[in-house]
């Protein structure tokens, strides 16, 4: 049952998902198909959540005002 309406992944879905993964509620071949979703990118969120570190935006970078 794949979601149609949603275009974007938020930080908070992700980890929503992640913590289906990280209880047993749901295998990670389940959430790919379900969402239409690569492995390798479902395991590159969870290696960004284990390490505690928040996922760099894609894109081009941004200046503050201000910086150098």
């Amino acid at each position: 049952m794949m979601e149609k309406g949603f275009q974007r992944w938020t930080a908070k879905r992700k980890v929503e998902l992640l913590l289906q993964l990280i209880r047993g509620e749901k295998k990670l071949v389940e959430v790919c198909r379900e969402h239409d979703l690569k492995q390798s990118e479902v395991e590159t969120w969870m290696d960004t959540f284990a390490s505690g570190r928040r996922a760099e935006p894609k894109g081009p970078r941004r200046r503050r005002a201000g910086a150098p």
